[in-house]
């Protein structure tokens, strides 16, 4: 790439980095290392999460949603409070 496009790509407004990507892909790509990945509600809804409580060391859960996976739980039931 030439520096004079360089130069002109920072004159550009930014492009929200989520704009073009489905709820659920969006929420995936929002994903941070240690967070949660239970799912709350459908993929096709527009509110769709996950619940980025902090995960318990190799799980890809909190404590609630570990438990609730190992119960047999349907994805999506479960809140993303946990309980005291």
């Amino acid at each position: 790439m030439a520096l004079s496009s360089l130069a002109l790509a920072g004159d550009r407004a930014p492009v929200p980095l989520f704009r073009y990507l489905t709820p659920a892909a969006g929420a995936v790509a929002k994903l941070e290392p240690g967070c949660c990945r239970w799912p709350l509600g459908g993929p096709a809804e527009p509110d769709f999460r996950f619940c980025h409580g902090p995960r318990l060391a190799r799980s890809s859960y909190c404590a609630r949603h570990e438990r609730v996976a190992r119960a047999g739980g349907q994805q999506g039931t479960a809140s993303a409070e946990p309980r005291s």
